[in-house]
């Protein structure tokens, strides 16, 4: 299963919460299409960013996708190369909605592996020295979308690729990688780990896939902050709850350990009325975090039974009754984006 599909299933569940106000919501996703096809940012303009959460939300809600409008949509933006990084993978993430035939895939993969940072992971910029966590999952993302075998990758970046196993066959031959050889001789010192009771593929005692597991977790642990928890940058002394939920999602998908230690830390960023809070120094919970934060812990398989009822009551007064969601307390704006992390969280929580 995607990190996306993995997504949409949960916010499925969303429904049995909202009850008669699911409806609402439907109405507030479509109202958010417009007619070229693209779904409304918040200044009413169709966007590739947002256009990815609406079609997250159509999905979540069993709502029809428009293919035709989606694609007259998607055609003028062609391979992307006027592109930032974040719209290029959105725009590969909107066409994996519309049949294999119609995707500029090869295009798009070109593209994209320009974005290729010299650690060996992705940045927001072409030729950076040091990748970030974000655009890592952008990119595991963008690959899932456009269903890219490892092999299609140039070297240094096929065991980072093999880690998502919609991307194709395990790559064969990392046994005799010199990084293989150094974990196998010295197995990981990063202390207890627990495994993602949600991986989406069965454990393997193969050397290869071993060697998959600990090339993930020693690219991972750069990005390891001081408090234990993830950054989106090396080099910080405090984690962020949307980092350390995609490092969480990342081991999860290969079934990789992951260290204990981020349930609790996630933990404590549960705000006292609810939700949850980016860094150990924001003061305020958000959708984002508390969507992130909720998924990586049943991800952890962490009970949720003593936050379950104050994070329902901070989505809860998020809520608009015209059926979309804001996307914290300080939030006047409605979007496709804080809608669909309602759904995401709503999900778990149901």
């Amino acid at each position: 299963m995607s990190l996306k599909l993995a997504m949409r299933q949960t916010a499925r569940r969303a429904p049995r919460l909202l009850g008669e106000s699911t409806e609402l919501v439907r109405r507030f996703v479509r109202s958010r299409q417009n007619p070229d096809g693209g779904f409304q940012d918040r200044a009413g303009q169709s966007d590739l960013y947002y256009t990815v959460f609406g079609l997250d939300a159509l999905a979540a809600l069993d709502l029809p996708c428009d293919a035709a409008a989606l694609e007259n949509f998607l055609r003028p933006f062609g391979d992307g190369h006027q592109l930032d990084f974040v719209h290029l993978t959105c725009l590969a993430r909107c066409w994996s909605e519309l049949p294999p035939g119609k995707i500029p895939r090869a295009a798009l993969l070109e593209r994209l592996l320009t974005f290729r940072a010299h650690d060996g992971g992705f940045a927001p910029t072409p030729g950076a020295a040091h990748s970030t966590a974000y655009a890592c999952l952008l990119a595991g993302e963008a690959f899932q979308a456009l269903e890219i075998n490892p092999l299609e990758l140039s070297k240094p970046w096929k065991i980072l690729a093999s880690v998502f196993p919609s991307l194709g066959k395990t790559f064969q031959g990392s046994e005799d990688s010199e990084l293989g050889k150094q974990e196998i001789r010295n197995p990981g010192k990063s202390g207890t780990a627990v495994p993602a009771v949600n991986s989406n593929r069965s454990p393997t005692a193969n050397l290869t896939s071993h060697i998959f597991h600990l090339t993930l977790q020693r690219f991972l642990e750069r990005f390891r902050s001081a408090d234990g928890a993830f950054a989106n940058e090396p080099g910080y002394e405090f984690g962020a709850v949307p980092a350390t939920a995609a490092a969480v999602a990342l081991l999860a998908e290969v079934g990789a350990p992951v260290p204990a230690e981020l349930a609790p830390w996630l933990l404590a960023r549960c705000h006292a009325r609810g939700g949850f809070c980016a860094t150990p120094q924001t003061p305020m919970p958000d959708l984002l975090s508390t969507a992130t934060a909720l998924h990586a812990l049943a991800a952890l398989g962490t009970p949720l039974d003593g936050i379950r009822e104050s994070c329902l009551s901070f989505v809860d007064s998020l809520w608009d009754n015209t059926g979309g969601f804001h996307g914290h307390w300080a939030d006047d704006a409605l979007d496709v984006e804080y809608t669909f992390y309602a759904l995401l969280a709503l999900g778990h929580l149901a």
